[in-house]
C-alpha cells in the first residue's frame, strides 16, 4: 500500500488541492467519531479523546499476519448422529455437523465448543428447504453422505472431505484437514486442479482468474487503489471453481462473519488455503457441474435482487458531496427547470450523516 504522504501528493496531483483536503478532513474526522463513539454509553472528551483519536490515524486493515500451523485437528471419530437433515460427527478434538439443503447443496460446520452461528447471509432458512432424501453410509475408512447428485465423504481418521459426482469423480477434495492453530484461527484446504480457474471473493484490484492470488475478506475503504492492493471495499466470500476442462464446477460460501483470508495457490500452487479468525469454520458447498447451476443455487440461498423500479434506470446526479438540504433542492429545481434534464435521482453520499454515522441525519445541515 502506498505511503500515506504519497497518497495526499497523489489526490493533490490528480484532484487538487482542496479535494485533496476534504478527503483527509474526513479521514481524520471519521478516526475522531470512531474513537469518541467506540463505547457509546461513556464517549471519550478532552486528552482521552485525542490520544485515542491518534492512535488510531494509522490506519492498516491490511495486516492480518498469516496465522501459524494448526496445532489441532478433530482426530479419530468417536460417534455419529442422525437428525433430520443434519448428520452430527463427533471426533476426539472437534464436532463437524453436515447438513443436506438440497441434492446438490451441503453446508458443513466445524467447531470445538459451542458456537452460536449467525445466518447473516442466508434469506433461504433450513425449515424452508423441501426435505432432501439421502443416505449415510459408514465404511472403515469414511463416512459418506449421498444425494442424487453429490456424495461427501468424510475421513474417519481425521476429519478431511471429498465431494464426488454421481459417477465417482472427485469434485472438491481437502488437502489438510480443518485444524486450530495456536492463537485459535481455523485454517484448511482444498486441492487446487492444476487446470482449475477461481472467481469471485467480490471486488478485487485483480484479474477475473484469482487464482495465484492471496485476498482478505475485509472491508475496506482506501482512500486510493493500485493493481494488486487487497483488500478494498466490498469483500463477499464466495467464490467459484472450474476445472477439468470445465466440466465440473463449483461454488463454496463461507459463513464466517469474522475476517478471513483466502490463498488461491500462492503458497502452494496446488492447495487452495482458508484462514478464519474465529475458532469455527462454515461453509456451504454448491454442485453445478455448471456455473450457471452453483449461481442459481446460491442465490436462492442468499437471495435474488428484484426487479429495479423505472425510476433506477433513469439519470441519476451523484458527487461527494451535497449539502446542506437547500443545496440538494436547488439542484433538483436547476435540473428541471434551468438545464431541462430529466433527473430522477441525488445521491447525498455522506455529508447528510450525524458523525458520519450511517442510519443518522445532521439534524442543522437536514433539519426535516
Amino acid at each position: 500500500m502506498p505511503s500515506t504522504l504519497s497518497l495526499i501528493l497523489r489526490g493533490i496531483r490528480e484532484t487538487g488541492l482542496r479535494p485533496a483536503w476534504n478527503s483527509v478532513a474526513h479521514a481524520v474526522r471519521t478516526r475522531w467519531v470512531e474513537a469518541k463513539f467506540a463505547d457509546p454509553d461513556r464517549p471519550l472528551h478532552g486528552l482521552p479523546l485525542l490520544r485515542e483519536t491518534l492512535r488510531r490515524l494509522p490506519v492498516t486493515p491490511q495486516s492480518f499476519p498469516p496465522a501459524g500451523p494448526a496445532r489441532l485437528t478433530p482426530g479419530p471419530l468417536l460417534s455419529l448422529q442422525r437428525d433430520g437433515r443434519d448428520l452430527i460427527l463427533t471426533f476426539r478434538d472437534a464436532t463437524v455437523v453436515l447438513t443436506v439443503l438440497a441434492a446438490d447443496v451441503i453446508r458443513l460446520r466445524a467447531q470445538r465448543g459451542p458456537t452460536d452461528w449467525l445466518a447473516y447471509i442466508i434469506a433461504r432458512p433450513d425449515v424452508d428447504w423441501p426435505p432432501c432424501p439421502f443416505e449415510v453410509a459408514e465404511t472403515i475408512d469414511s463416512v459418506d453422505v449421498r444425494t442424487e447428485r453429490l456424495t461427501c465423504s468424510v475421513s474417519q481418521m481425521d476429519g478431511r472431505v471429498r465431494f464426488l459426482d454421481p459417477e465417482g469423480n472427485p469434485i472438491a477434495e481437502d488437502a489438510v484437514p480443518v485444524g486450530w492453530t495456536a492463537d485459535g484461527h481455523v485454517v484448511w484446504g482444498q486441492r487446487l486442479p492444476p487446470d482449475a480457474c477461481v472467481y469471485g471473493l467480490g471486488q478485487r484490484a485483480t484479474a477475473l482468474d484469482r487464482r495465484g492470488g492471496c485476498y482478505v475478506n475485509w472491508n475496506t475503504d482506501p482512500r486510493t487503489y493500485d493493481l494488486g492492493d487487497d483488500p478494498l471495499n466490498l469483500c463477499i466470500p464466495f467464490l467459484l471453481v472450474l476445472h477439468d476442462a470445465g466440466r465440473q464446477g463449483c461454488g463454496l460460501l463461507l459463513e464466517n462473519t469474522t475476517r478471513s483470508r483466502v490463498d488461491m495457490g500462492q503458497a502452494d500452487p496446488a492447495v487452495l488455503a482458508v484462514e478464519v479468525e474465529e475458532g469455527a469454520l462454515g461453509y456451504v458447498f454448491f454442485y453445478g457441474p455448471s456455473l450457471a447451476t452453483v449461481l442459481e443455487r446460491y442465490t436462492e440461498l442468499t437471495g435474488r435482487v428484484p426487479l429495479f423500479p423505472m425510476w433506477a434506470l433513469g439519470y441519476h446526479q451523484s458527487r461527494w458531496s451535497y449539502f446542506p438540504d437547500s443545496r440538494v433542492r436547488r439542484l433538483a429545481r436547476e435540473f428541471r427547470e434551468t438545464h431541462r434534464v430529466p433527473c430522477d435521482a441525488v445521491h447525498l453520499d455522506i455529508h447528510y450523516m450525524d458523525g458520519y454515522r450511517c442510519f443518522t441525519w445532521d439534524a442543522e445541515r437536514f433539519p426535516d
